[in-house]
């Protein structure tokens, strides 16, 4: 009966700790909740929407070679990399997304 009742107690114990844990880290997830929802943070985990600047773009589209540009340009269907990784319409919709800019960087690079 004594053996019960310890293993009852120990029980207990781990429930009890259960309990702690779980609403110690719900009660910190409602705390950055709030935080967040009410202060403004200069935080961003996706590039802006309007693109990086012309210059970096075109800068990057150029390191891209001939194939590249011609990729951007939809000359060709697809591009492969150096490493030998090829990429379609899916990455190049991306890729548009990325660099922005759209307009200028055609002028500049496409016939």
């Amino acid at each position: 009966m004594a053996m019960k009742k310890k293993a009852i107690g120990s029980y207990n114990e781990k429930l009890s700790l259960i309990r702690i844990l779980f609403f110690g880290v719900f009660f910190i997830v409602l705390l950055s909740a709030f935080y967040l929802s009410f202060f403004s943070t200069e935080m961003q985990f996706s590039p802006p929407t309007e693109g990086i600047s012309f210059e970096t773009a075109s800068s990057l589209l150029s390191t891209m070679g001939q194939n590249g540009i011609d990729w951007y340009c939809e000359k060709t269907l697809s591009y492969m990399d150096k490493q030998g990784n090829t990429y379609g319409s899916t990455e190049l919709k991306e890729l548009k997304k990325i660099l922005g800019n759209d307009a200028l960087l055609r002028e500049e690079f496409c016939d």
